[in-house]
């Protein structure tokens, strides 16, 4: 009789893991918390494509946008757009 080899957390079978699947548990609510926001806050469009290049040790960006300071940056860019146009260089 053959016998079947069930899935595991290794793999399909225990001789030949796989590499390319991954599972990482949080079990604190704030930190899983934390991860989410930056997740959302990082502009990845996968969660691999934001987990990657901390786990190789790239660089990488958090992109945060102010929405207290967005009314004022158009305000004074309009403004600079009035003087430069008032005095052209």
């Amino acid at each position: 009789m053959k016998q079947q080899s069930n899935p595991s957390a290794e793999g399909l079978n225990s001789d030949k893991p796989r590499w390319d699947n991954w599972h990482v548990r949080l079990p604190n609510p704030k930190d899983q918390q934390k991860i989410i926001d930056l997740f959302q806050r990082s502009g990845a469009k996968t969660k691999s494509d934001f987990v990657r290049p901390r786990l190789l040790d790239e660089s990488f960006k958090i992109i945060t946008v102010d929405k207290s300071a967005v009314e004022y940056y158009r305000k004074l860019s309009q403004l600079a757009a009035q003087i430069q146009n008032r005095h052209p260089l």
